[in-house]
């Protein structure tokens, strides 16, 4: 611009302009706009670089991140392996001898009465040491939904004892968060873990009442019963009522000595949730036959 000018002006002071003289403006106009071109070029590339930098850095946080993930998952199923070969295999054979022991002395004899203390506390640690171990593994619900791991559970223990055990669904399966899936699955694993356990049943049945607002499982074996009142304060009671208060939901237990045991537990369902994939297909009344 201020090449021209000057050319402008020199042609209007002498009636021309020098070639040399337009010549050198129009070269240095020419090696302005190149240095601009220039310069907004590199400019252009750094952004660029800049931006291929940050995507960079955020797919290393990402990578490192899921491979943090993945250590820890490994970390935890080393540790529930380890539970499992030292402390669970060592309380179960443990309670299996003193078992041995008791069917050896007098009833009502003092050391009865202490082996059957000590196979009482041998088996609660049991209890507990599997608990760790269920909640160190990846739970049936990260490849499933509540229901179909509720099916695998009744299905597993008909495979493991002889026991008629099945699942029923009714109403249409709602998709819960992971979290209360999780705490649900393994309250009705702790029910069917003490009818197993305790009662002796010839059947057990599971059902989930899926009732627009409100999600109803029920746990129903034919054993020996007891006393609520007198089990109430039970570790198994207990580990099964707290996460279901911690849900807003309520927590019941039927029962009496010959008449068998059923525990009825209660949630509130999330508005509009859709059905799960896994379980689209249930609807009405669905019983499923005990393995073979």
């Amino acid at each position: 611009m201020l090449g021209a000018a000057w050319s402008l002006q020199s042609f209007a002071t002498h009636g021309s302009v020098d070639v040399r003289e337009l010549m050198g403006c129009v070269l240095g106009t020419a090696v302005a706009v190149t240095i601009t071109c220039h310069v907004a070029t590199l400019d252009h590339e750094s952004h660029k670089r800049q931006r291929l930098l940050d995507e960079l850095t955020a797919t290393q946080a990402e990578r490192a991140a899921a491979e943090r993930q993945a250590g820890t998952l490994a970390e935890r199923q080393r540790l529930a392996r380890e539970v499992h070969d030292t402390l669970t295999q060592g309380f179960a054979s443990i309670a299996m001898l003193l078992d041995a022991v008791g069917d050896d002395l007098p009833l009502d004899s003092p050391a009865a009465r202490r082996v059957e203390q000590a196979m009482r506390t041998a088996r609660d640690n049991l209890v507990e040491s599997r608990r760790l171990v269920h909640a160190l593994r990846p739970a049936p619900l990260d490849r499933t939904h509540l229901a179909d791991a509720v099916r695998e559970l009744t299905a597993r223990l008909t495979e493991e004892t002889g026991i008629e055990a099945y699942t029923v669904v009714t109403g249409r399966p709602v998709a819960l968060p992971p979290a209360t899936e999780g705490e649900l699955l393994r309250v009705v694993q702790e029910a069917l873990t003490n009818a197993r356990r305790y009662a002796r049943p010839v059947s057990v049945a599971v059902t989930l009442s899926y009732l627009g607002d409100l999600l109803a499982i029920d746990v129903q074996d034919d054993g020996t019963g007891f006393a609520p009142a007198a089990r109430h304060t039970g570790i198994g009671l207990i580990t099964m009522r707290e996460p279901i208060a911690a849900l807003d939901g309520t927590f019941a237990v039927e029962s009496a000595p010959g008449e068998g045991t059923t525990i009825a537990v209660t949630v509130p369902l999330p508005v509009d949730s859709p059905a799960p994939e896994a379980s689209a297909a249930v609807s009405g009344t669905e019983r499923l036959a005990p393995a073979s």
